[in-house]
């Protein structure tokens, strides 16, 4: 069974990678315009970088996120509550693991179980000398509402380092590892190793399965990297080998995305037909659709704003996008010549973007987006404004769904 192999990402390769990230279509590839596809119902989400400082779902009303001073979370009725992240730092410290961070310990990634209240898995970035690259997450769970933590095992063939990242299947939490990286090709395929949470709180070892609706589609793991300034490591897209078990699936490399920058978050969606997207702005097309499971992407494409296309180049900044459950598509931009951050929003079948005030918080400037994401009912965004080497969220930022609505 063939596996990654860790390839060093040099800054020239990055840059063209990025530039050039989509597959050759030729002169004129068949593009359908977002206004032609009508009516879209996300019905499952996926994003690049497997677990985020922010965590919501379309189907709940509760949220989490990983603070300075530990996970919030936000109840249905409005309520906060602290989970305090006990021991963690002992804990890393006796496997000669040093924080990200020179003042205390905080994650940078969080997932809440969604059967279990008092149940959070987290991952907490450690490096050498503290903020020096490389760097890792370390997996972490608390089934006491941060009591006590306790490390995710590994596979037997890995350590606590190789870590890539949280994903759920259905109601399950899979926890990814991976030792190993290279872009996908299309003349190899892999199993991807992950720890599964069993219901009786025990992890056993497995692989990734397929997502439990629609196509078998998904990122590979997240490597550990540096800074996003300087390098990046590029996530294959993967698709299911026809004919996999959707438990212990073959995985294989897709021919339209050679590679994913994991410091530009991406997502893949499903619709209400089946058909499958991509959405990534730092791509020449920044939305695609297949309508064959993943085998086959065409672009879609998507109305001019201000007279510019929006994404396709990540030199300007990390776009941070999402898709609310009644298919509008939200767009922070944040680009380098501005002066603050912007929302677009983009409605089923309209020809054109438009967008809402009152909706984004002050101070994008110096507190930039983090990360984003919608309940069942309201958009939240999570600033950074931590001015650390370690990506966590500072004030948390909502605002009800129906408010997304622009007067022209």
């Amino acid at each position: 069974m063939a596996r990654w192999a860790r390839a060093l990402v040099t800054v020239g390769l990055l840059v063209s990678a990025w530039a050039f990230p989509v597959a050759s279509l030729g002169a004129s590839p068949t593009v359908t315009t977002w206004a032609s596809l009508g009516a879209l119902t996300p019905s499952i989400q996926q994003l690049s970088q497997w677990g985020s400082a922010l965590d919501t779902r379309a189907s709940s009303q509760d949220y989490a996120w990983c603070g300075d001073d530990g996970i919030h979370v936000v109840e249905a009725d409005g309520s906060v509550r602290s989970v305090p992240e006990t021991g963690v730092e002992a804990m890393l410290a006796a496997r000669a693991l040093n924080i990200n961070n020179t003042s205390k310990v905080a994650c940078d990634l969080v997932v809440t179980d969604p059967l279990d209240p008092n149940t959070f898995y987290a991952g907490f970035e450690t490096g050498q000398n503290h903020s020096i690259p490389p760097v890792a997450t370390v997996a972490m769970y608390t089934n006491d509402d941060g009591v006590t933590w306790q490390y995710i095992p590994p596979p037997a063939t890995m350590t606590y380092v190789d870590f890539g990242g949280f994903v759920l299947r259905g109601n399950v939490v899979h926890a990814v590892f991976t030792n190993e990286v290279e872009l996908a090709s299309l003349a190899s395929r892999w199993t991807i190793d992950a720890e599964v949470q069993g219901s009786s709180g025990a992890w056993t070892s497995g692989s990734l399965a397929c997502p439990t609706v629609g196509p078998c589609v998904a990122f590979g793991p997240e490597i550990p990297q540096g800074a996003c300034g300087m390098s990046s490591w590029l996530q294959p897209l993967l698709v299911a080998v026809p004919g996999s078990l959707p438990g212990d699936p073959l995985w294989e490399g897709t021919s339209w995305a050679s590679g994913i920058p994991e410091c530009a978050p991406a997502l893949v969606f499903t619709d209400q037909r089946g058909d499958e997207y991509l959405l990534d702005f730092a791509m020449r097309y920044p939305l695609a659709r297949s309508v064959d499971a993943g085998h086959a992407w065409r672009p879609v494409e998507l109305p001019l704003w201000d007279g510019h296309k929006v994404g396709g180049s990540p030199t300007t900044g990390y776009d941070l996008t999402t898709v609310t459950s009644s298919g509008d598509l939200l767009v922070i931009v944040s680009p380098a010549y501005q002066t603050t951050e912007r929302l677009l929003l983009l409605v089923p079948g309209a020809s054109k973007w438009c967008t809402p005030t009152g909706i984004l918080p002050s101070g994008t400037r110096t507190d930039p987006i983090l990360a984003v994401g919608t309940t069942t009912s309201r958009l939240v965004m999570l600033q950074d404004a931590t001015k650390g080497p370690v990506n966590q969220g500072g004030p948390e930022h909502s605002v009800p769904l129906a408010a997304l609505r622009c007067t022209t």
